[in-house]
């Protein structure tokens, strides 16, 4: 074996790679203590290259910097023949440096509540027991236009969201930082503020408009304004409740047209969705011919 395979030192989450040149017919790997196998790479999370030969070999082993992987023994051997002869490497280490990222990461729209739990690896480097000290980077992105909803540092692991529901689009990343190293996890929930607006025309003067909602008044600042011939404001009102269906049924005018429209706000009265429909209550009559 001309080239060995040398330690490596890799971030966590990263990919380290060992390389073994020589010369013989058949260049093997080991990891840990056993030959390398389909299972043992699924595992490990462990691709290598092929030494072609026999002949002069080269092989770079990749390996996933998991947390499984830290500190694993990396090793190979050439098989020459004949006569039957094997050279063994020396055993290189995979020692990795950092932190996981926080686990159970999740947003509870009923409580509001983001929490999440501690890292459950550390590095060797990183004192661990009494003095060990835990800080957490919270920031909530709106996804809709990028406003930074929340940015803090905490040392528990939950804090409320202000002013968000399920109903908004945005992103929660929590970034562990411990001793030196910092790691990033992050989720996003997928709201929305959709109105559709139907109209059932069975009376004429009397219409039956429905609004359904995709996000609850109560998750929202919703309103309805009525307007006649686009001018004169007949009618304003606020949604209030949980229903998210609401029927709208009044007596119109005839031989005017009236504009419904919807607005739909989010906690932070920033304008999410409008809509509007037209009803027409102008009559047909008929002409008489002369």
């Amino acid at each position: 074996i001309t080239v060995p395979p040398v330690s490596v030192v890799a971030p966590i989450y990263t990919t380290a790679t060992f390389t073994c040149e020589g010369t013989g017919n058949i260049l093997n790997w080991i990891v840990g203590s056993a030959p390398l196998t389909n299972s043992i790479q699924q595992q490990r999370g462990i691709t290598y290259t092929d030494p072609s030969g026999p002949g002069n070999f080269s092989s770079v082993l990749s390996i996933s910097a998991l947390p499984i992987n830290d500190r694993i023994s990396i090793s190979c051997y050439i098989m020459s023949f004949p006569p039957f002869e094997q050279a063994f490497s020396g055993s290189a280490t995979l020692y990795i440096r950092g932190v996981s990222s926080v686990e159970n990461l999740k947003f509870n729209s009923t409580s509001l509540l983001i929490t999440w739990s501690h890292p459950s690896y550390f590095s060797y480097d990183i004192p661990y027991g009494l003095y060990l000290s835990y800080q957490y980077q919270v920031v909530v992105i709106d996804e809709e236009d990028g406003d930074i909803i929340l940015d803090t540092t905490i040392t528990n692991t939950y804090i409320a969201a202000p002013n968000i529901t399920q109903c908004d689009a945005f992103n929660i990343s929590v970034t562990a930082l411990i001793a030196q190293y910092t790691s990033i996890n992050t989720i996003s929930n997928n709201g929305s503020y959709a109105v559709d607006i139907t109209i059932n025309n069975g009376n004429f003067l009397t219409p039956n408009v429905t609004i359904k909602l995709s996000c609850p008044p109560s998750q929202s600042n919703t309103f309805l304004t009525i307007t006649s011939d686009s001018t004169a404001v007949i009618d304003q009102y606020t949604f209030t409740g949980t229903d998210e269906s609401i029927n709208d049924i009044r007596t119109l005018i005839p031989y005017h047209q009236y504009n419904y429209t919807v607005r739909v706000f989010n906690l932070r009265n920033k304008l999410q969705y409008e809509t509007y429909t037209i009803i027409s209550k102008y009559i047909a009559t008929r002409v008489p011919y002369e």
